[in-house]
């Protein structure tokens, strides 16, 4: 008579758990990988905004004149209600422009923009700047 052997099965059970724990693991990866690339958002539209309105001041060449006499920052700044919310504020984080730290500035009145060198003039500002108009275009800048 021929004695059981019991290495075949007891081999096989541990088989199939390591290819069901296996297949659990590369299951809970796909799954997870869409929530991954989630993460990797598109920009909002101000993100987008943000961006050009620094790249607008890197890629102007700036009179000497103008450079030296507006202080030790180069400032991008908002007329009215800031649509940017913090999106503004990380895009010019620890940047510089023409040898100047970048600052965004929130200013009520179109008489602050004397020192800002790049403007957005928010939606908000549209009908006050209206009024404002004339007075801009006989101001040479």
């Amino acid at each position: 008579m021929r004695p059981r052997c019991r290495t075949d099965a007891s081999q096989r059970l541990p088989q199939r758990i390591l290819l069901w724990l296996a297949a659990l693991v590369i299951a809970g990866a796909l799954i997870g990988l869409p929530s991954v690339q989630a993460q990797h958002a598109n920009p909002t539209e101000y993100e987008v905004k943000a961006t050009y309105l620094y790249n607008f001041g890197r890629f102007v060449e700036w009179p000497t004149k103008i450079a030296e006499g507006q202080g030790d920052s180069f400032a991008i700044c908002v007329l009215g209600l800031n649509p940017f919310g913090p999106a503004l504020l990380a895009t010019v984080a620890q940047e510089t422009i023409a040898g100047k730290s970048v600052v965004a500035k929130e200013i009520p009145t179109p008489r602050d923009a004397v020192n800002c060198r790049v403007l957005f003039i928010s939606s908000s500002e549209d009908k006050r700047l209206r009024t404002f108009s004339p007075a801009w275009e006989r101001q040479v800048f």
